[in-house]
């Protein structure tokens, strides 16, 4: 399937390059993809998709400090050097394919100040083996309590407080032994 004419790049943004950047990985990607939005005319509330890097940063951190409220799509491919070809194709194809109506595609790169960081230099949070994941495991399931998958997972389910789910099962657990119990008598 082509996607000729179904999605298109309308802005571009980067920083500039040097050696031993003063910014961590993720405040350059956000000075980047600010620029790309200026650069297209779009307001960051118009963005509904992100194709985040694989290492430095996730979809929810960018998220967060792009101020974006509603994020209907996200991928990260993790190809290597051909990860930022792949997070182009993934943007097209959700443009193409409905799901997202505007898809900003971040790449970055620190690697020089990364791997040797002077003194004073904010060393990044993550290096390049970081999933989504595991960032909201450990900013928001962790500090709140949830530490196992059945915590992760009933969390998911709306309306459900893990603890409720936690206790509810508890007693429908109770009940059934003492039914059970009963019914050897």
């Amino acid at each position: 399937m082509s996607l000729a004419g179904r999605a298109a790049i309308v802005g571009v943004g980067e920083t500039p390059f040097f050696r031993g950047a003063e910014q961590s990985p993720v405040e350059l990607m956000l000075d980047a993809a600010f620029a790309a939005l200026d650069d297209a005319g779009i307001a960051p509330g118009e963005v509904d998709g992100l194709c985040p890097p694989p290492g430095f940063t996730s979809a929810e951190e960018l998220s967060a400090n792009l101020g974006l409220a509603d994020v209907a799509f996200s991928a990260t491919s993790a190809m290597g050097g051909a990860s930022s070809l792949a997070a182009i194709r993934n943007a097209a194809m959700a443009v193409s394919s409905g799901v997202a109506k505007c898809v900003l595609v971040v790449v970055g790169w620190n690697g020089y100040s990364w791997l040797r960081p002077r003194p004073g230099t904010v060393a990044p949070r993550h290096g390049l083996a970081i999933t989504s994941a595991q960032d909201v495991v450990t900013d928001v399931l962790v500090p709140q309590g949830s530490i196992a998958p059945p915590q992760f997972y009933a969390r998911d389910r709306p309306g459900v407080h893990r603890a409720s789910w936690y206790h509810r099962r508890r007693r429908r657990r109770a009940r059934a032994d003492d039914a059970g119990s009963c019914r050897g008598t």
